[in-house]
């Protein structure tokens, strides 16, 4: 495991117990290898499944009619093809596009990582103050909130490796909220649309 560097960047610093409830690295791009790797796996399964179906219905027609559909192994087989397509259906295009974005900005990653672990994010800590919340359909600028003086953009429908749960959406930047804010500092001007990489916020 990588060594953290606190940044000095934090002044006044308070000794309030505040508890890590976001880290960008924890939702890694390694976890989108996993899950292309578990895609690959049952796509190769269902091929092969398919493959075997077709070899066998090429030697008999009536396949369906006399073992398919009359049989407690043939129903299972229905079932499970079913059960195949409607996990395609729903997982393949949420996972492959997180791991095609890895694949695309791993420099970026690299760069987020680099900076993080090495103290040289910026930090900033007080009271959340939102200036504006971002509508939950979207179509709409994200949460801007401030702390400490430094203006942050959350928007929860933009891409990238920072935090992005915007309180319509159950984050945890809301109003009057003690928190302390590592962002990129690469991002900070002009745009306040920064890449945060953690949060921790005070204990209740």
């Amino acid at each position: 495991m990588k060594e953290f560097v606190i940044p000095t960047a934090l002044s006044g610093a308070t000794n309030m117990n505040l508890a890590t409830v976001y880290l960008f690295t924890h939702i890694g791009p390694y976890q989108n290898f996993i899950i292309a790797g578990n895609v690959v796996f049952w796509v190769v399964l269902a091929a092969f499944l398919y493959f075997k179906l077709l070899q066998a219905l090429y030697r008999e027609p009536n396949l369906f009619k006399t073992y398919v559909f009359s049989s407690i192994p043939g129903v299972t087989y229905v079932v499970s093809s079913i059960a195949f397509l409607m996990w395609y259906a729903v997982f393949v295009p949420l996972f492959i596009p997180g791991t095609l974005y890895y694949l695309q900005h791993r420099e970026e990653y690299a760069n987020l990582e680099a900076e993080y672990y090495s103290g040289q994010s910026g930090v900033v800590e007080g009271v959340v103050h939102v200036i504006h919340a971002q509508d939950p359909r979207g179509h709409d600028q994200g949460d801007i909130i401030e702390v400490g003086g430094i203006t942050l953009e959350i928007n929860y429908f933009s891409s990238g490796f920072g935090y992005h749960t915007t309180i319509s959406h159950h984050g945890v930047l809301t109003e009057g909220t003690y928190a302390r804010i590592y962002y990129s500092q690469e991002r900070l001007s002009p745009d306040p649309l920064n890449q945060i990489l953690r949060i921790d916020v005070q204990q209740q």
